[in-house]
């Protein structure tokens, strides 16, 4: 008798809200996700109930856009608190879900620096997957020198930036 292989149907790109990261949006963006905030904002039993619907296994959670990426370069310190304690939420969310859940971080881009140590503590510290980048940093994007940091770190990791 032969072994079989159960594959599992992984979903990338699984987007979540975080309430400090919708107070930062500005008013017209918090304008554009009000419609689906109860939705994005779930991460308990309705999303699992969705997924199994769906036949999704694992959901790889990451903040929705622009995410931390909203705040200007001047507010880098802010863009780091609340890339930490985002990260940490969703630490605990995968922790009461492992076989459903996996987590991309929070990068704080205002500051290569800062984000490469971010995705280092995220890595190594809360078993996440990698990280995703919404877009642009304020007109920058991750092919600019700045982010030279930040890129060696994720690939000294072996993790993906998204």
């Amino acid at each position: 008798m032969t072994a079989r292989s159960a594959s599992r149907t992984v979903a990338l790109e699984e987007a979540f809200l975080h309430p400090r990261v919708w107070d930062l949006f500005p008013e017209a963006l918090q304008q554009k996700y009000e419609p689906v905030r109860a939705r994005l904002s779930d991460v308990g039993p309705g999303r699992i109930r969705q997924m199994d619907a769906a036949g999704i296994d694992v959901q790889v959670l990451s903040h929705v856009q622009p995410g931390i990426q909203v705040l200007p370069d001047d507010q880098a310190d802010l863009a780091v608190a609340v890339s930490r304690e985002v990260n940490d939420w969703l630490a605990e969310v995968v922790a009461a879900q492992p076989l459903r859940y996996a987590g991309f971080a929070m990068l704080p881009t205002q500051s290569p620096p800062d984000a490469a140590a971010e995705l280092e503590r995220a890595v190594q510290h809360l078993g996440f997957k990698g990280a995703l980048i919404n877009g642009h940093t304020n007109g920058r994007y991750l092919d600019e020198p700045s982010f030279d940091p930040l890129l060696a770190s994720a690939e000294s990791l072996g993790v993906p930036i998204y």
